[in-house]
């Protein structure tokens, strides 16, 4: 599943590009020793989040239309037995 592939990669690199500008916002803010700890990783994760429920919109209605096309493939072949 090529949409499948495509949606994880971009959401893991929303997710890494979240994580490196905090951790360097961080860095820059408050000194090298504060950027160690969960709270980066939590904001990171939550901005990730909206950034894909709106930057991988497309791209997650591709993989969702495909996943239906398959089902119903499956519906179908299995009522011709």
């Amino acid at each position: 599943m090529k949409e499948f592939a495509l949606y994880t990669a971009a959401r893991l690199g929303i997710f890494v590009g979240c994580y490196a500008v905090v951790l360097g916002l961080l860095t820059l803010v408050a000194g090298r020793d504060s950027a160690a700890g969960i709270w980066p990783l939590v904001v990171a994760v939550l901005a990730s989040t909206v950034i894909s429920g709106y930057a991988l919109r497309r791209l997650r209605e591709r993989f969702t239309a495909r996943v239906h096309a398959r089902a119903d493939r499956m519906v179908a072949n299995g009522r011709r037995d």
